[in-house]
């Protein structure tokens, strides 16, 4: 932990206990927001899930974040496949517990490539809109550019 998450740590400590809330948006502890987590943005997500990161080292995170997404979507894979071939109950609980770990990835992926999940999020609704400017159409994914 660096000296500046430190005193940030310890200035939020001191203001909870004197019943006050620091502006979390420029602290560097990462606390406050993991704290509270009714209503987080996605930046607010990808800080607060950043913490348990085990590495700052961009191609570190990059790998790990990789390997990781391909491990629980095949987590969430194998669910529904046990569900719908082998009789398996579909455990929703389960489910949305893999899909927090995949968000976690993706926040980690997104951090290695130095943006944020808000931006990776906008990227995605643009790519969208132009593929599909009315909505999903069949014709235009059969026979789409990209």
């Amino acid at each position: 932990m660096t000296k500046e998450q430190i005193n940030d740590l310890q200035e939020c400590a001191l203001m909870a206990e004197i019943g006050e809330d620091k502006d979390c948006s420029t602290c560097s502890c990462n606390g406050c927001i993991a704290e509270n987590q009714s209503n987080l943005t996605a930046n607010e997500y990808q800080k607060a899930a950043l913490r348990t990161a085990n590495s700052e080292n961009l191609e570190d995170l990059l790998l790990n974040g990789v390997l990781g997404l391909c491990g629980e979507s095949g987590e969430v894979s194998d669910h529904i496949k046990k569900w719908k071939f082998q009789g398996h109950y579909l455990d929703k609980e389960k489910l949305l517990n893999e899909l927090g770990d995949v968000c976690w990835y993706i926040a980690v992926l997104a951090k290695a490539l130095e943006t944020d999940l808000e931006t990776v999020m906008n990227l995605n609704i643009k790519k969208l809109k132009n593929r599909y400017p009315n909505g999903f159409e069949a014709e235009r994914s059969i026979n789409r550019e990209d």
